[in-house]
């Protein structure tokens, strides 16, 4: 895992999720699409998750659904996994376990016309 500041450590861990996202699918003849916009709001989702937390209170609920809605087509649905870690030791291992988990899994192996993937990652130190 590089040092640096937690940015440029989530912006690498980014990539390298995207890599394996991209590789688990297409060893099963799948084509993997990734949307810098839905990524652009699961930003927000980050955030008012965040918030959530620390507050008790949701903040920003509708703009995170009405965002949502303009970035996914009509007639296709949105699915969402959030993993919480609190170490990031060994990225491949940790992108294995996930590869058990049912709603993970069930997101890798969409398939359809229109599948887009999006991944965020919030790194704190």
């Amino acid at each position: 895992m590089p040092r640096g500041d937690s940015n440029n450590i989530a912006i690498d861990i980014e990539e390298n999720i995207r890599d394996y996202i991209s590789t688990f699918r297409g060893n099963v003849g799948k084509k993997t699409e990734f949307d810098p916009s839905l990524e652009i709001v699961l930003s927000q989702a980050l955030c008012n998750y965040e918030l959530e937390r620390i507050s008790g209170c949701t903040f920003g609920q509708g703009e995170f659904q009405m965002s949502l809605k303009n970035c996914v087509q009509e007639g296709s649905s949105f699915r969402g996994v959030p993993v919480h870690l609190k170490s990031l030791l060994e990225l491949h291992e940790v992108l294995e376990s996930l590869k058990e988990k049912d709603d993970v899994r069930e997101v890798l192996n969409q398939d359809g016309m229109a599948v887009r993937h999006a991944v965020r990652v919030k790194v704190q130190m």
